[in-house]
């Protein structure tokens, strides 16, 4: 079942992405296949195995373009950009 779960949380979370006005994102010009990637700065599994919403996931400001290498090499990994902006989540959450 939570196999189902998380394959279902991942769904939400792409088509509230792919619902934000990403063109206000910085590099989105440079979007494309071995150009710059959208990235979920926490990433979606993050949010799945810590209970967060696919709207604080898929939301814009977990939302930004960086190169295609630095995405494939990030993968799921908490960076301190994913630090700051599961603080911010959490702040918004809380509110």
């Amino acid at each position: 079942m939570k196999d189902i779960d998380k394959r279902i949380f991942y769904i939400k979370v792409w088509i509230i992405t792919e619902n934000q006005p990403l063109h206000k994102l910085r590099n989105f010009k440079k979007r494309g296949w071995r150009k710059y990637h959208l990235d979920h700065i926490v990433s979606i599994s993050h949010g799945f195995l810590n209970g967060l919403s696919p709207e604080q996931i898929g939301g814009m400001s977990n939302l930004r373009f960086i190169p295609w290498k630095e995405n494939i090499r990030k993968g799921s990994t908490m960076t301190e950009a994913s630090h700051r902006a599961l603080r911010r989540i959490k702040r918004i959450k809380n509110k």
